[in-house]
């Protein structure tokens, strides 16, 4: 399943790089990008997920990584 969730307050691309490689030692997470540019994180899980929950999820990591970023399921 592949999930499109927005990402904000990410500093650098750097950073995006960092975060991007947390996320995918997610056990849920098969693959993950982050686009810095269009503030989207694609995820493409090992299973079919609830969003909302799994951006709650990604959420943590975020929290656990920086102050300040923001993620939530894309429209």
């Amino acid at each position: 399943m592949r999930v499109r969730l927005d990402i904000n307050g990410l500093d650098c691309p750097h950073c995006a790089l960092k975060l991007e490689g947390m996320i995918k030692e997610h056990p849920e997470v098969k693959d993950a990008s982050i686009n810095f540019a269009s503030k989207l994180l694609l995820v493409d899980t090992h299973q079919d997920v609830d969003e909302d929950e799994f951006a709650e999820k990604m959420q943590k990591i975020a929290n656990d990584f920086e102050d300040g970023i923001e993620v939530s399921v894309r429209d």
